[in-house]
């Protein structure tokens, strides 16, 4: 087979991996497994909107030192900073900017052949780059959606009156929901800085919201106040997008059900489960027996109302105390709120032990999981595909999911997925443990590394 050669672009560089979340570990796992066991293909990796150089002002791409074996760009000083949060306040730019575009054409003509230009994300630019499209017919454009962006400025479809946006009467109405005012701050203190904004943001934001309080009138006419421009956001992208890309990569069925419903076409939509190095240990049985004495269930993950676990605290304060004393409580979470280190602290006199992990790693894994017979996995935003649910499930955990995003997707166990009162749900798994072991006969496999590398191919070659 001839090697293909793919850029790949996302707004996080390469060696900042860490920082931009599930997307940049996908990625550097991608790049890391092709390096290490491809020689079918070839990736160039390029960033955007992160780097800002004082000393010159000019828009321009810079080589990085080379992720493995792979070449890597990053371009400097873009016109449109990223994560998207930071560029809401000028998002006209997206809507109209040619710089960004202008330099990837630069890059794509005197970089070599490329069979095809995969974005991880716009974040750093616009989806108007899809407009290359036009000049170069021979090179397939692809881009997957990991998340919200080109429909919602928050990426993550959740309102600031914590509802998940899908199911407000306030849907799309984003000035009740975007900061758009802090971001004109982030500019300035990021071209003051050949560093990232993540040293400089916070103290800023500070003084920059207080500036915003005191004088809003005089600030009115330069701050975005429309729920206009977003709609035309949404519309850009879609047109964008369905005129131009080769193909949408959905990282979930729900996913592309959502987009589909908001305006993207269907023909363009691929359901494609990302690849997960925890896939390749999954056996698919439970880790531990599911008939202990002590029933262990796993709080895994943020302490946010969107990731729902209030409502699952609540679930487990409802629990009463006959029950709670035959059921153990792990929370592999950071707790920072006061409030809930008192109501966790509450629960250890009914429950037989409540156990916290404060932060964690995937080194602490296997004591984590060591006695757990049942993960939770509540989000109440549409969560396109939770890596926590997939470490459990590759782990041997049977999960409880929420309906809501693609975590219920990797098991269709009807006893498995609830609506409301997930105390129920949890009752009727312990007091039937036999379902624990039938949950596996439901699940998904897991897509490996190899498999997801193969379905690329396939995608770029067929698409």
């Amino acid at each position: 087979m001839q090697k293909k050669r793919v850029l790949l672009y996302n707004w996080t560089p390469i060696e900042h991996y860490k920082l931009g979340g599930g997307v940049a570990v996908y990625i550097k796992n991608l790049m890391q497994y092709a390096a290490e066991n491809r020689n079918d293909i070839e990736f160039v990796f390029l960033s955007s909107g992160f780097y800002y150089d004082s000393d010159n002002k000019r828009t321009y791409i810079r080589k990085e030192q080379d992720f493995m074996s792979f070449e890597n760009y990053t371009i400097v000083n873009s016109p449109i900073i990223a994560p998207l949060a930071f560029s809401i306040s000028t998002l006209n730019r997206t809507l109209s900017d040619k710089v960004v575009i202008n330099e990837i054409d630069t890059f794509i003509k005197n970089h070599g052949h490329f069979d095809v230009v995969h974005f991880h994300s716009f974040e750093g630019l616009t989806s108007s780059v899809l407009k290359l499209k036009e000049k170069y017919r021979n090179i397939k454009f692809f881009h997957s959606i990991h998340d919200y962006g080109i429909l919602c400025p928050d990426i993550r479809l959740w309102t600031k009156r914590n509802e998940n946006c899908l199911y407000s009467k306030y849907k799309f109405q984003c000035t009740n929901c975007v900061n758009n005012n802090s971001p004109l701050i982030f500019r300035l203190v990021s071209e003051a800085s050949t560093r990232s904004y993540e040293y400089n943001v916070p103290y800023y934001e500070l003084i920059w919201n207080k500036i915003i309080r005191k004088y809003r009138k005089i600030l009115h006419k330069y701050i975005p106040g429309s729920n206009r421009i977003y709609t035309r956001y949404r519309n850009f992208n879609i047109n964008n997008i369905n005129v131009y890309s080769d193909g949408e990569l959905c990282v979930s069925q729900r996913v592309a059900e959502i987009v589909k419903a908001n305006g993207l076409k269907s023909e363009k939509l691929i359901v494609d489960y990302i690849g997960t190095l925890a896939a390749e240990k999954a056996n698919y049985k439970c880790l531990n027996d599911p008939y202990s004495e002590y029933f262990t269930i796993l709080y895994m993950g943020y302490t946010k109302i969107e990731k729902g676990f209030f409502e699952y605290l609540e679930a487990i304060e409802r629990i009463p105390e006959s029950e709670a004393k035959n059921i153990n409580l792990i929370f592999a979470s950071k707790i920072e709120n006061e409030s809930i280190q008192r109501r966790i602290e509450a629960l250890k006199s009914r429950y037989h032990k409540v156990i916290v992990f404060d932060g964690y790693s995937h080194s602490d894994f296997p004591k984590i999981f060591s006695q757990v017979n049942l993960g939770i996995c509540p989000p109440l935003w549409e969560d396109n595909l939770p890596q926590v649910a997939i470490e459990m499930v590759a782990n041997g955990i049977p999960v409880l999911t929420s309906k809501n995003g693609g975590a219920h997707e990797l098991n269709n166990h009807p006893d498995f997925e609830y609506s409301h009162h997930q105390e129920n749900n949890i009752l009727t798994i312990m007091h039937n443990r036999d379902l624990l072991e039938t949950y596996w006969e439901y699940a998904k496999k897991l897509t490996t590394m190899e498999e997801h590398m193969d379905n690329l191919i396939k995608i770029w070659t067929n698409s």
